[in-house]
């Protein structure tokens, strides 16, 4: 579940941003498989923090994620990698990463749902934004 990722943020159906943008998900330093870092590599919201994995279902959540850039909460839900289920710019089979995030001082607190959604990164560089 570990990878880069080219993602897209959208709000009510809009998306947030004018392409996508590099996002990555990695081990944490106890290096189990019941949980990983999300990071937005300060890219949209200079959000960091751990959610739990589900390995075998390639699912991942946290209602209560804490940032480790600045103080501020989000809750993660409905996470989940597909496997082969994307398609990289110049059309390679791919896995893709779907999530909900919310973020506490975000206005109303929590009020916001963002959708994040995307395509591993292949290595080639004609797939990169």
């Amino acid at each position: 579940m570990s990878n880069g990722w080219w993602v897209n943020y959208s709000l009510g159906g809009t998306a947030q941003l004018p392409k996508p943008v590099f996002y990555s998900t990695y081990n944490t330093a106890a290096n189990t498989t019941d949980s990983m870092w999300i990071d937005d590599l300060g890219l949209f919201w200079d959000f960091k923090g751990t959610v739990a994995i589900d390995y075998k279902s390639l699912t991942f959540s946290n209602p209560m994620c804490i940032n480790t850039y600045y103080v501020d909460t989000a809750k993660v839900a409905n996470g989940k990698v597909l496997l082969k289920a994307g398609h990289s710019k110049t059309g390679v089979a791919t896995d893709s990463i779907y999530f909900e995030i919310q973020f506490s001082d975000d206005s109303p607190t929590y009020g916001n749902t963002y959708i994040v959604s995307g395509t591993a990164r292949t290595g080639i560089i004609a797939d990169d934004y």
